[in-house]
């Protein structure tokens, strides 16, 4: 609901583990820990397929395109596995108007 609502969510997951380090494709379901002391990446849910016969976010990573699926991975839903569920965070932004300019650097 909060991505439909916000947009792309920021995850913490735990990373570490060769499982998702040399992750290629399909819908990943390998155990990993979910201890917040493990959780020692960062990126973005930005979507999900519950209607899937193995139902799974979509979670855009920043390694690449060499990575994953082009640089996603699609991660098994309902079992916080990495910890997915743990650290999430949504930006809601209220009263800001968009610059009138944009100035390219």
């Amino acid at each position: 609901a909060a991505m439909a609502k916000y947009g792309p969510v920021s995850i913490c997951v735990n990373a570490g583990g060769s499982g998702w380090q040399l992750y290629t494709g399909g819908v990943y379901s390998h155990r990993c820990s979910a201890s917040a002391q493990d959780l020692d990446h960062c990126v973005q849910l930005v979507g999900f397929d519950s209607t899937a016969p193995e139902p799974y976010w979509i979670v855009r990573n920043s390694w690449a395109t060499t990575w994953g699926e082009d640089g996603f991975m699609r991660l098994a839903m309902g079992k916080n596995l990495c910890g997915v569920a743990d650290e999430a965070t949504i930006v809601q932004i209220s009263g800001a108007e968009a610059p009138s300019t944009i100035i390219a650097v």
